[in-house]
């Protein structure tokens, strides 16, 4: 089954750094807030010049910027630069703070529940995948795009989320 959503079916909520867009959460009646989901995908605009990550032990998370590079500080180690598409993997336990403005994209996995990978394709590369029964998928596109999933073409729209 293939589901799109597009930007007026997102949960957006306020957080002391920005807003947060929840682009996809499973299962369907998990809840963020009690931490009771398997996977979490969002897309966070960073609106601080530092910013602090909520602690979320179990949960292995990755994060993107989009728009602009931001420096992490992980643990207290000599921040790094992430540069806009750079997929950075942590742990949701570790100690996470954030230096520049920007929007992100988040996925977050309970990793007693799920497991998976989070990768970055530029705008105008071919996105062609073949997927096996019983896989989930989740492709969300910043730019309009066609997505080729077991031969068969499938348009995206700008910011728009595609679950098979």
């Amino acid at each position: 089954m293939i589901e799109c959503y597009g930007q007026t079916d997102f949960k957006v909520s306020r957080w002391s750094g920005g807003e947060t867009r929840e682009l996809f959460l499973f299962p369907p009646e998990a809840s963020y807030k009690e931490r009771n989901f398997a996977l979490r995908l969002s897309s966070a605009t960073i609106e601080l010049p530092t910013s602090t990550f909520t602690h979320l032990q179990g949960v292995k998370r990755f994060i993107t910027p989009i728009t602009h590079p931001f420096l992490l500080e992980v643990n207290g180690n000599a921040p790094f630069l992430l540069s806009p598409f750079e997929v950075f993997e942590f742990s949701g336990s570790d100690e996470v703070k954030s230096y520049g403005m920007s929007v992100d994209f988040n996925l977050m996995l309970n990793e007693r529940l799920a497991s998976g990978w989070m990768r970055s394709v530029k705008k105008g590369d071919e996105i062609k995948i073949a997927i096996d029964a019983g896989e989930m998928f989740w492709i969300f596109s910043y730019f309009p795009s066609t997505v080729v999933l077991n031969k068969e073409e499938h348009g995206m729209d700008e910011c728009s989320l595609l679950v098979v």
